[in-house]
């Protein structure tokens, strides 16, 4: 894969943000940052704080007027930007700064949103965007609280009330509040629903695998990555389910099954228009490549960018489990 044709193409995303009309500071920051992290895991790594610098640049310009950009509601997500921006930076002070800024802009929003049902699922969001950032940061006490604010909503103004809320996101707050069994308990019980469509199934029972093995259950694991297997007809697939098929068969230790799905899933997310779902799966699909082969930096770079994109993705802690996993096996 080419990583460094790929940053050339966010790159020029990014100047088109910036027409004459357009201006749109978040877009460039945004496709900035992604163009940076293409350079450095294509070895580019000049280009690489060139581009991480026009981004944080322009978040920065970006939260000088606020209401006039239109970004209120989405402000603690471009503070979460600029955190990782000046950790890919090495400027670490700045990145637990902004990180808290973050933490506390959901929460705040958060609280906002909670006082009508109409925004409920929308306060239950907030609470765990707070809870991710106080988890990066360390402070396990205000992470499990928010967490805890996120489920109480939930419980409180469920289906029944209303409140539609994935059942894998809900099983994945329990997880980060290390309730590993309570998560397992409700992806197993939506697994066994009648007429999931084949991702969503095929998703399930990957993280639900994921959860088994973190909880050092490894047979009951091995049989829901072969649950989530689908027939092998890859030019019927999808590149998400092809690359969720190709972590399933990583975690089998099928890993040239593994390659040749994930080589697949590649070249047809390259093709996809959803620039961000594209992204998502060719770092993906790299990261099975790369676990494979051993490639310690470079996993941990895909690894970074997943990071600051992602990290509210349920499949997100499935990869970091697959990650450590893969790394303990290796060393053993």
């Amino acid at each position: 894969m080419d990583f460094l044709k790929i940053g050339r193409f966010y790159e020029k995303l990014a100047e088109k943000s910036l027409s004459f009309f357009k201006k749109d500071f978040k877009s460039a920051g945004y496709w900035y940052s992604s163009a940076a992290d293409c350079y450095k895991i294509g070895g580019a790594e000049e280009k690489f704080f060139d581009l991480k610098n026009l981004a944080l640049k322009y978040f920065l310009r970006l939260l000088e007027e606020p209401k006039e950009k239109g970004i209120v509601d989405s402000i603690g997500k471009v503070y979460l930007w600029v955190s990782y921006a000046y950790r890919a930076l090495g400027n670490l002070d700045e990145h637990r700064n902004f990180l808290i800024k973050a933490a506390k802009n959901f929460v705040l929003q958060a609280q906002n949103l909670s006082k009508s049902y109409k925004t409920s699922l929308q306060a239950i969001i907030n609470y765990c965007s707070a809870a991710n950032c106080y988890r990066i940061l360390g402070d396990r006490s205000r992470a499990e609280e928010h967490y805890k604010n996120a489920l109480r909503i939930y419980y409180q103004r469920g289906k029944n009330k209303g409140v539609e809320f994935s059942s894998v996101l809900l099983a994945s707050c329990h997880y980060r509040l290390g309730d590993i069994k309570k998560a397992i308990e409700i992806l197993g019980k939506e697994s066994k629903k009648q007429n999931l469509p084949p991702l969503v199934f095929s998703n399930i029972n990957l993280i639900l695998g994921c959860y088994y093995l973190e909880g050092g259950e490894e047979e009951e694991a091995r049989k829901h990555f072969e649950e989530a297997r689908v027939p092998p007809d890859t030019e019927k697939l999808s590149a998400p389910e092809l690359v969720t098929q190709a972590l399933c068969q990583l975690m089998l230790n099928n890993a040239e099954n593994a390659a040749g799905l994930a080589d697949v899933s590649i070249r047809l997310a390259s093709k996809l228009r959803d620039y961000n779902l594209g992204q998502l799966i060719q770092e993906i699909g790299e990261l099975i490549l790369s676990l494979i082969k051993g490639q310690e930096q470079k996993i941990e770079e895909l690894m970074e960018s997943l990071t600051w994109q992602h990290m509210e993705l349920p499949l997100y802690d499935a990869l970091n489990i697959i990650t450590r996993k893969r790394s303990q096996w290796k060393r053993n």
